[in-house]
C-alpha cells in the first residue's frame, strides 16, 4: 500500500489548488509520497518541493484509502490530509505543475479533478 499524505493549504482564507501537468491534467491539492518520515513531516517536505511555501500544520482532516491502477504494483493508497496555514514564502512550483490559484473553497470544490479531495476541503469548514 502507498502511503500518501495531502494538504488543504489556506492564506487570507483563499485555499491553494495547483495545475497539475507531470502525468495527467487537471486540479489538485498538494500532495505526496511518504517517505521513511512521520506523515507531517512528509506533508512539510512535500509543500516545500512543491511550492516553496512554509506552513502550520493546524490539524489533521482525515484518512482516505482508495483502490486505483496498478502503479510499480500497488493498487491501494492511504492518504492523510491536513489543515494547513500558509505561514510564509513565495510560489515558486516544481515541474510537476504549471500553475497554481488562491480560490474560495467554493471555486476549490469546482476545480479539484478528484472527490476525495473536495471531500476535505468541505470537511475543513472553511
Amino acid at each position: 500500500m502507498r502511503r500518501l499524505v495531502a494538504g488543504v493549504v489556506l492564506k487570507n482564507d483563499k485555499v491553494l489548488v495547483l495545475r497539475r501537468s507531470l502525468n495527467w491534467k487537471g486540479w489538485e491539492l498538494v500532495k505526496g509520497r511518504m517517505g521513511r518520515e512521520t506523515p507531517r513531516q512528509a506533508l512539510l517536505r512535500e509543500i516545500k518541493e512543491e511550492t516553496n511555501l512554509k506552513v502550520r500544520i493546524v490539524k489533521k482532516l482525515g484518512e482516505v484509502v482508495y483502490r486505483h491502477k496498478p502503479l510499480r504494483g500497488h493498487v491501494e493508497s492511504r492518504q492523510i490530509v491536513y489543515l494547513c496555514e500558509c505561514s510564509g514564502g513565495s510560489i515558486r512550483l516544481s515541474t510537476e505543475h504549471s500553475g497554481y490559484k488562491w480560490v474560495t473553497p467554493k471555486q476549490a470544490e469546482k476545480l479539484l479533478t478528484y472527490s476525495n479531495q473536495r471531500k476535505f476541503v468541505r470537511k475543513a469548514n472553511l
